[in-house]
């Protein structure tokens, strides 16, 4: 019988075959040379090319492996999978175990995509600290194979747009683009996204539209949560289009609902439902989403959407020690202030406390009521929140 922790050469074959022709999938996965563990990896890596990212982390967890070298393999294929549903913390404990264990020659193609997606989950996770280490050993890589060349120049575009380097990054995606062929069906998805956000960091809105388009053209993509994410909130940033996304619309993503859903509560002058997501956010990643809704991150069409938003809502407003009547400070703030301001904070700013309870909210209804006809600004109760705005000419 072999010892196939010694050699696991067999499951080297098997894997470079169905790399090279992934159509004949189910055939090459019943090649009764494997073992169980050699089947369930494998079976993993399909079901992430037809993006069951979800399937996947399960084969995986239910797998029963005491071998190091294996359970490198599982390790992996489970980081890309939580990588790809935005489960990123996850993910890197996943690939982070994984790095002392493929150092055989042959082992070289998982070595790569090891530090390939540390590389991702470091940008997704914008530790741009450690961007930079990541890159160097990927760059060392010398493949002949002309997919995994255009890996690694999506990459180092992926590099550039994070480290602001925008010149090489343009470079770069006209090289590809006229090589556009030459680019894995699976990796087409990842480069026009790139393209998009390049385009959103330099206001360059055709090449933004273009990645959008391309991004719908291929086969299956309009379905994709991306696509519909992306779609969505810039036509909410660029056209004033309402968001219309629903947590099943991006229920296998949780982190770009949670960043969707925020932005449309508080287009929609929901501050409280706003908070909940961002909590979730807050907690996935801290140091980029800080108390109050202050970003601490890259520019993104999150980060613009969310500035949009926040134009139009009083968080920190701050009203003269001067002003002491409640009626000037009403009228100060209103004159001073047009978007959406919850009734608690309204009532904090007025009256200079928390608001406790519902007779709090009554005292500042009241006194709006009392001082409406003195205010140039016009407010209207909405979501539990006010709207200010400027009254007409004819109102006035």
């Amino acid at each position: 019988m072999k010892n196939r922790n010694e050699k696991p050469s067999i499951f080297h074959e098997v894997f470079a075959s169905l790399v090279s022709d992934y159509s004949k999938n189910k055939k090459i996965i019943k090649d009764n040379r494997l073992g169980q563990i050699e089947r369930k990896i494998l079976t993993a890596y399909i079901l992430l090319r037809d993006k069951k990212n979800n399937e996947a982390v399960k084969v995986c967890e239910s797998a029963v492996v005491s071998n190091p070298y294996f359970k490198s393999h599982l390790n992996l294929v489970k980081g890309i999978a939580l990588n790809n549903t935005s489960r990123f913390n996850d993910a890197l404990k996943c690939l982070e175990l994984c790095i002392d264990h493929f150092q055989r020659k042959e082992d070289e193609i998982f070595r790569f995509q090891t530090h390939y997606n540390l590389l991702l989950c470091y940008s997704n996770q914008q530790l741009n600290d450690k961007l930079a280490d990541q890159y160097d050993v990927i760059r060392k890589f010398k493949f002949e194979d002309t997919k995994v060349k255009t890996r690694q120049n999506l990459l180092l575009l992926s590099y550039h747009i994070d480290t602001s380097s925008f010149n090489q990054a343009y470079g770069i995606v006209d090289d590809i683009s006229l090589n556009i062929k030459e680019v894995p069906d699976a990796d087409l998805p990842n480069f026009y996204i790139d393209c998009f956000n390049l385009g959103l960091r330099n206001k360059d809105n055709a090449l933004v539209e273009k990645a959008l388009f391309k991004l719908k053209a291929i086969r299956k993509f309009h379905l994709s949560e991306n696509y519909k994410y992306m779609n969505s909130l810039y036509n909410f940033y660029s056209q004033d289009k309402p968001i219309y996304l629903r947590d099943e619309d991006l229920k296998k993503v949780p982190f770009l609902n949670n960043q969707a859903q925020c932005i449309k509560a508080l287009s929609q002058g929901d501050l409280d439902q706003a908070r909940g997501y961002w909590g979730e956010l807050h907690q996935a990643q801290s140091h980029c989403y800080l108390d109050n809704f202050e970003y601490n991150g890259a520019v993104c069409i999150f980060s613009l959407c969310l500035e949009k938003c926040l134009d139009k809502i009083a968080i920190n407003i701050k009203i003269s020690d001067s002003i002491k009547s409640k009626k000037e400070k009403l009228i100060y703030f209103t004159n001073h202030f047009q978007g959406v301001i919850t009734k608690e904070d309204l009532f904090k700013l007025i009256f200079e406390k928390e608001c406790m309870d519902k007779d709090d909210i009554q005292k500042i209804t009241k006194l709006i009521s009392y001082y409406k006809k003195d205010l140039s600004a016009s407010i209207k109760s909405v979501h539990g929140a006010y709207e200010i705005s400027r009254k007409s000419e004819k109102a006035a």
